[in-house]
């Protein structure tokens, strides 16, 4: 006759292949991998869009201001084609300008990714014709800026401006229009 001493050797598992212990320890097992891969991603996906200093950034824009009144007193404009397939790009100003910049910053801004951000130096090569070369395809919400580049770092003149906008690019080519007080976009089909 058996004991229940020897019944219980007989039928007992180990501990690593019980059903109960993996179906509880399963819990705390799943909450530490996901507080792992939260952590991982809130290091690795830091918004790099908040400012530390917003109120000196604040001030700053109210300075860069004359430069926009710059360029509606000389009643700049710019028509801008973008051709994704090729990434050329050809920027027509006309305004009352008494001599066309021999070079154009053109930037192409995006709201949440800045690494899908451009800026493009435009070289002048016709009377108000300038053209430029994209590093990337741009898709999607940008926030595009033309302007004289400052002689020195950051330092701008009477002599400077600037246009600035808004637009979404949906297609291989997109015109804009650049004005003192509008722009518009139009999407071109082959």
């Amino acid at each position: 006759m058996q004991t229940s001493e020897q019944t219980v050797k007989q039928t007992a598992n180990p501990w690593y292949k019980e059903f109960w212990f993996w179906f509880v320890m399963a819990i705390p097992l799943l909450a530490i991998a996901l507080g792992i891969a939260m952590l991982t991603v809130s290091i690795k996906g830091a918004d790099t869009l908040v400012r530390d200093n917003y109120y000196k950034d604040g001030l700053a824009i109210r300075n860069d201001l004359s430069r926009d009144y710059k360029a509606k007193d000389l009643q700049l404009a710019a028509t801008i084609k973008v051709d994704n397939l090729t990434g050329d790009i050809n920027v027509k100003l006309t305004g009352e300008l008494a001599q066309f910049p021999a070079k154009l910053s053109l930037s192409l801004v995006s709201p949440t990714i800045p690494d899908d951000d451009q800026s493009l130096l435009m070289r002048h090569i016709a009377k108000g014709h300038y053209v430029g070369q994209l590093k990337q395809q741009v898709k999607g919400k940008r926030y595009i800026q033309l302007e004289t580049i400052p002689t020195e770092r950051d330092k701008y003149t009477d002599n400077d401006w600037r246009l600035i906008s808004a637009w979404y690019l949906s297609n291989e080519q997109e015109t804009i229009s650049l004005g003192s007080t509008t722009a518009t976009a139009t999407t071109e089909t082959n």
